[in-house]
C-alpha cells in the first residue's frame, strides 16, 4: 500500500510534468523525426506534429517543427512538403497575430500547390 502511494507522489509534487506529457511533446523535433522511413514521412510527421502544437498554442513549438519540415523539403525537393511547411509557418503568424506575414506564408505555400498540379 505505502508503494502505490509513493508510487504517486511525483505526481503529485511535479503536476507540470504530467501535463506537459500529456500534451505529446517529444524532447526535441529531431526525435520525432528519427522513426520515420522516407523523407517525405518525416517532413509529414513534421507538419502534422506543428499542426497539433498550433492548436495546443505552442507557437514557438510549431514553427520550429515547421520550419524543419521547410529545410528537409528544400533540400530533398519535396513540394508538398514545402507546400505543407509554409501552411504551418503561416498558421504560426497568423496565431500571433502576424497577419502580413500570415498572409505571405498561404500564397507561397499555394503558389508551390499549384505548379505542383495539386
Amino acid at each position: 500500500m505505502i508503494k502505490n502511494i509513493l508510487f504517486l507522489l511525483p505526481f503529485f509534487l511535479f503536476p507540470g510534468i504530467a501535463v506537459h506529457g500529456y500534451a505529446g511533446i517529444p524532447d526535441s523535433t529531431d526525435q520525432l523525426a528519427a522513426g520515420a522511413g522516407s523523407d517525405l514521412d518525416r517532413v509529414s510527421q513534421l507538419t502534422d506534429y506543428a499542426g497539433r502544437m498550433i492548436e495546443q498554442g505552442y507557437f514557438d513549438i510549431a514553427e520550429k517543427a515547421a520550419t524543419q519540415a521547410f529545410e528537409l523539403s528544400k533540400t530533398k525537393n519535396i513540394a508538398k512538403g514545402l507546400a505543407w511547411a509554409n501552411d504551418d509557418l503561416g498558421l504560426v503568424a497568423q496565431g500571433r497575430g502576424d497577419l502580413t506575414n500570415a498572409m505571405n506564408y498561404f500564397i507561397e505555400g499555394s503558389k508551390i500547390k499549384e505548379d505542383a498540379g495539386d
